[in-house]
């Protein structure tokens, strides 16, 4: 009983004492105040409430709810979103290839040129005829196709031309199969364009001797350049709507096999085997295609 009366009595003199040591604080000299601020800061420590270890202690015991997954309407929308994105970002590569097919338009088919009509078909199948590597395509004479009729890839490229003709199918040679014919094109370079004749030589890859072309001033021999666009440019052999169409790209600039003393240019298409291709566009005569389905219709119902 007198530990209780005790505890007591220093409890009820604890205010005392606080109020005291501040009043003392008032009137100390400024030499004291060192050990006046630390029996303030143990004084501090027995009467403030243990806050720091308490909270501790108490998110130990029952730490934080973890965050809540995401629901099943959130996740669907992420998946949405997802797909969005990937739906744009194709068609911006698309957009961006289309755009470039055009701007190739734009300089391979001029006015002269606006009367062909564009037969996109696929490739169904190889020949057995010309040594194996011409390819059989889904368009023939039902459709306005002739033998001689320009074929490209992507619209540009030429691939070959038509060696012939069924009503529902026809046959051609890529320009750099073994059994093809070599062409004239034409080399953009710079300071000056310079033709060339094209023959394949196997993988894929076509070559020609250049034209002794030279420079007006220094009479030094002009020479393309790696990288050169190469367009057909054979007007005699080819149609008038197949001239300027690509061929290639110059690969590399070598010394004529024939004639040593003359370069060559070694020229690589655009696509990587024009025999591998699985679709192509055939070149018609205007309205051609319409006239010979209605006939095909009429003849053979």
């Amino acid at each position: 009983m007198a530990l209780h009366v005790g505890f007591s009595s220093g409890s009820r003199a604890l205010p005392a004492v606080l109020v005291g040591t501040v009043v003392m604080a008032l009137f100390v000299p400024m030499r004291w105040q060192g050990w006046v601020t630390a029996l303030g800061g143990l004084t501090q420590t027995l009467v403030a409430p243990v806050s720091g270890p308490v909270t501790h202690l108490v998110r130990w015991v029952a730490p934080a709810s973890p965050p809540r997954p995401a629901d099943e309407h959130y996740a669907s929308l992420e998946q949405e979103n997802q797909q969005l994105r990937t739906q744009v970002f194709a068609q911006t590569q698309e957009n961006q290839r289309l755009r470039e097919q055009l701007a190739q338009l734009r300089v391979v088919v001029p006015s002269t040129h606006a009367n062909v009509d564009y037969l996109p078909t696929q490739v169904v199948g190889a020949s057995s005829d010309l040594a194996g590597q011409a390819i059989i395509l889904r368009a023939g004479s039902r459709d306005g196709v002739q033998i001689g009729d320009t074929v490209t890839t992507d619209f540009v490229q030429v691939l070959g031309r038509v060696a012939s003709v069924t009503p529902r199918t026809c046959t051609v040679l890529p320009i750099t199969a073994d059994k093809a014919e070599d062409f004239e094109a034409v080399i953009l370079s710079t300071p000056s364009t310079m033709r060339c004749r094209l023959a394949p030589i196997g993988g894929g890859l076509l070559r020609g001797d250049l034209e002794d072309k030279r420079d007006a001033q220094s009479g030094k021999p002009l020479e393309p350049k790696v990288g050169d666009e190469v367009r057909l440019s054979d007007p005699t052999r080819w149609p008038a709507s197949a001239q300027m169409l690509v061929i290639g790209t110059v690969q590399s600039i070598d010394q004529s096999p024939k004639q040593p003393l003359r370069k060559c240019v070694v020229v690589r298409p655009t696509v990587p085997d024009l025999s591998k291709v699985a679709e192509a566009v055939l070149r018609v005569a205007p309205g051609s295609a319409r006239q010979a389905s209605a006939t095909g219709k009429e003849g053979n119902p």
